[in-house]
Formats: C-alpha cells, structure tokens, sequence
C-alpha cells in the first residue's frame, strides 16, 4: 500500500517538474508518454502499480523472496524521493 502511495506523489512530482523544466523522466516510455499525454500517463502508471500491489499481496507469503524484493523497489522508491525532494528544494530556494 506504501508503495502505491509514493508511486502517487513520484508520478505527481514529476509531472510538476516535467512541466517546469527542472527534470527529465528518466525512463524513456513514461518520457514519451509524459510529453504526449501525461494525465492518461500518471493514470495508467498508478492503475498499473496498484494492481501489481495487489496482486503481490496475495502471493505475498508464496514466494520466499518476495519479501526481500519489495523492500528494495521501497528503498529505491524513497531514494527518489529524495530526489525529488532536492530539486524542489532548488526550485523553491532560487
């Protein structure tokens, strides 16, 4: 559920810098689908990952490694945080 919540605000916060100019989508479908159609994008993103999210929670105590991947897409997702906790920082200083 965590996982769902900080893919909201990363798909949020990159839209917003998108559209000032501060960053780039790092990823080059999203980049594509971002610059032709972001709502659809940031939607289809969040649908996708919540479902993943859910369907991960059921096999959650299936697979032994599971567990261990989970908190690694979360420390990856909370590394860009921060990340985007820094050039908003930038953007809200200059």
């Amino acid at each position: 559920m965590f996982i769902c919540l900080l893919t909201l605000l990363d798909l949020l916060l990159t839209h917003y810098g998108i559209s000032l100019g501060v960053i780039k989508e790092g990823n080059p479908l999203l980049s594509w689908l971002f610059s032709n159609e972001p709502v659809f994008t940031m939607v289809g993103a969040f649908c996708f990952v919540s479902s993943a999210c859910l369907f991960l929670y059921r096999v959650y105590h299936r697979i032994s490694w599971l567990p261990s991947a989970l908190k690694l897409i979360m420390v990856t997702k909370l590394g860009v945080m921060i990340l985007h906790c820094r050039w908003l920082l930038k953007v809200a200083l200059f």
